[in-house]
């Protein structure tokens, strides 16, 4: 492009020399000049075309550097959104597990420390049976 403005500015000042005599010189003169004139026009307009392309093309890849980056953050918060429901998921299962044997134990020990199949027995086994029950009801508080 700059080949193309410096090529038209020479021949202008190269052409403008009055090589032709006579009446006709003048006219000559006016469309050398306005030639000169639309080489400089066509030049301005492509330099400020070139540069407004490598601006859009600025803008474009800073566009698709945010894009890049909010599909990440998306990305992140499925990944962080997909890890607590299973983790939620694991606690409601532990727990579902755990209260069902945990259920069995305080019903059972309750039954033993009402003596309902006879008599445990010492004292120290009803101690036993009773810290037992106070036991898991304690734990299925916690869960």
């Amino acid at each position: 492009m700059v080949a193309t403005f410096l090529f038209g500015l020479a021949a202008c000042l190269v052409l403008l020399q009055p090589a032709i005599a006579g009446p006709l010189a003048g006219h000559y003169a006016f469309f050398l000049l306005m030639a000169c004139t639309l080489t400089t026009a066509a030049f301005i307009m492509r330099w400020r075309t070139y540069n407004h392309l490598i601006s859009v093309q600025k803008q474009s890849v800073a566009r698709e550097g945010a894009l890049a980056a909010a599909l990440d953050r998306v990305r992140l918060a499925e990944a962080a959104a997909s890890e607590e429901q299973a983790k939620r998921a694991f606690l409601s299962n532990t727990s579902h597990e755990l209260r069902t044997p945990l259920n069995a134990i305080i019903g059972f020990s309750d039954v033993l420390n009402r003596e309902m199949f006879g008599p445990l027995g010492s004292d120290e086994n009803k101690e036993y049976v009773r810290e037992i029950h106070t036991s898991g009801q304690a734990l299925l508080r916690l869960l």
